[in-house]
């Protein structure tokens, strides 16, 4: 994956004299980002100040976990590359804390949205309301979700579509750097094709635009028209906040032909994922793995210690024993997922009856998503017991219709 070109600006906006934002733009080192200010002049812009640097005193230790995962892309090495952007982010939220003390500025904090590449997959770790989104083929798709009080309030059911677009709270955020101890930073995983546009934008930019003219911006061969375009259609809609944005487009190697919405709606369709949505299946991205197996091919042996859940994504797996079939895994289901559970002696073989393409989750990877992300591993253990529960009583089923033949009815 190589970038073609980026680009950058940020403007203070017609209704304010001092800039809070901060861009920050290392093609040569992969990485780029905007943080929005907040709290006033002498303030805002000194929080957006610390969080970008932050992010370049963190760039070693950073280029040393993104060659690990360009070397390995297992779900080990991604997770650690999450954890490197948490512990930067950790830090970022430190030095606008301390400082907002060391000042007594109560309302000193800043928003953070950072993006890097390994191999062919972008990287996205934010706090706040500072977004990003990915451009592909004339379709804008927004790739994180604000930390406002409504955002919360609509992902968990307490609010409608409707009451969230009228509410006010839409503005008001639970976490920004430097309001805690301590930030739940989101970090999501995308892989990329060629000829993608990936923007990176403070919310003087989407309070203004609705997606639909932020996707009508765009011109993916002509970023610097694109930039201005943004800039320019958040001050005729009244400039009321700083805008700042970043544009970059990638070319990717041929034969990488997977991309985002595949993969988002291949989770989407499979009962463990279902109730997550497209931002946040992209978060549990780096705790799973991708595997394509050719139809014989044994993933389980009979008696085989297992550890790991298998989704198919397209293809089929089936759970035998001797000759007979127990259960059959096509398109969203799940293999194994007691094993997330508790390590167990697989009982029969599980195999591939079709050339099958799945993600796995293993039983590590699973606890630690329960650690880092427990409002989203929550929901998907809910759905786990909820596809156990479903499994038994279907054998259930089965046990009561071989009664019903043994007694001759």
């Amino acid at each position: 994956m190589r970038i073609r070109q980026s680009v950058a600006a940020t403007h203070p906006g017609r209704r304010r004299e001092v800039n809070e934002d901060r861009v920050l733009r290392l093609p040569r080192e992969r990485v780029f980002a905007v943080a929005d200010g907040m709290g006033g002049a002498g303030v805002g812009d000194v929080a957006a100040s610390l969080a970008t640097d932050a992010i370049k005193d963190g760039l070693e230790r950073l280029g040393e976990v993104l060659q690990g995962v360009e070397e390995d892309h297992s779900a080990e090495a991604r997770v650690a590359l999450t954890d490197v952007l948490t512990t930067i982010f950790s830090d970022a939220n430190g030095r606008v804390r301390d400082e907002a003390l060391r000042a007594g500025r109560s309302q000193m904090g800043s928003a953070l949205v950072m993006l890097t590449f390994a191999r062919n997959f972008a990287y996205i770790a934010h706090v706040g309301h500072s977004r990003a989104y990915l451009y592909r083929g004339g379709r804008l798709t927004r790739l994180t979700e604000d930390h406002s009080v409504a955002e919360l309030r609509y992902r968990r059911g307490r609010m409608t579509r409707e009451e969230y677009e009228e509410s006010p709270d839409r503005h008001v955020l639970y976490q920004t750097l430097g309001s805690g101890a301590d930030v739940d930073v989101d970090v999501a995983e995308v892989r990329l094709l060629d000829g993608d546009v990936l923007l990176l934008c403070s919310d003087g930019l989407t309070r203004v635009l609705g997606d639909e003219k932020l996707q009508d911006a765009v011109v993916a061969d002509k970023l610097p028209r694109t930039l201005r375009n943004l800039v320019g259609a958040a001050n005729e809609a009244g400039g009321p906040d700083n805008v700042s944005a970043v544009v970059l487009s990638v070319e990717v190697d041929a034969g990488e032909d997977a991309s985002v919405e595949e993969l988002s709606t291949g989770l989407g369709d499979s009962h463990l994922f279902r109730d997550l949505n497209g931002p946040e299946r992209l978060m549990i991205a780096p705790y799973l793995e991708e595997l394509s197996v050719k139809k014989g091919e044994v993933l389980l042996a009979d008696g085989a210690f297992a550890d790991r859940a298998f989704i198919v994504l397209d293809g089929q797996l089936s759970w035998t024993r001797g000759q007979r079939v127990l259960a059959t895994f096509g398109h969203g289901e799940a293999a194994g997922v007691l094993h997330l559970a508790r390590e167990i002696q697989h009982q029969g073989e599980l195999t591939a009856t079709k050339d099958t393409r799945l993600v796995v989750l293993n039983r590590v990877r699973f606890q630690e998503l329960l650690r880092q992300k427990p409002d989203i591993g929550a929901r998907v253990a809910i759905a786990l017991l909820d596809d156990v529960g479903l499994r038994m009583r279907d054998m259930a089923d089965r046990l009561q219709a071989i009664e019903r033949v043994a007694r001759g009815e």
